[in-house]
């Protein structure tokens, strides 16, 4: 059964863009999100354990691993978002930019701002994504 206009519009929210300081909040507060990349086969978008410092995401991933290879070199994505299912609220955030390996040293200062991945393995390749574009969402109830 199809839900009448007046109860779908009831369930609908207002879309806003979110402002940058709101997206950086969020992509630094997040521990989880997915990156997105082009392979031959198409795009490709994988749940990630990250660390966000400034406009720069920080990863850890295997060097022989496809994740690995593709972020070598050449642009990513990097999104975070949250909801509530109850409420059909949430938000999302993108950040775009050009990714590469980079050394240890490369890394922010304090340990507590640099990735730590929950899988297991040889997580030996540290990846930056240097932002060129942040944008967000949030869906308001």
């Amino acid at each position: 059964m199809m839900p009448s206009d007046a109860a779908e519009k009831f369930l609908q929210g207002d879309l806003v863009e979110m402002p940058r300081p709101d997206c950086l909040r969020h992509l630094h507060a997040s521990r989880v999100g997915r990156v997105a990349y082009n392979t031959d086969e198409g795009p490709v978008v994988v749940p990630v354990n990250a660390r966000v410092h400034g406009n720069e995401v920080f990863l850890r991933t295997r060097p022989d691993s496809q994740l690995g290879r593709a972020l070598r070199g050449g642009t990513a994505s990097y999104q975070v978002d949250g909801f509530d299912d109850h409420l059909q609220t949430g938000w999302s955030v993108l950040l775009q930019g050009e990714a590469s390996w980079v050394e240890e040293a490369d890394l922010p200062a304090y340990v507590s701002e640099r990735p730590v991945p929950w899988a297991g393995g040889d997580r030996s390749v540290y990846v930056r994504i240097r932002a060129t574009n942040v944008t967000g969402r949030t869906l308001l109830p």
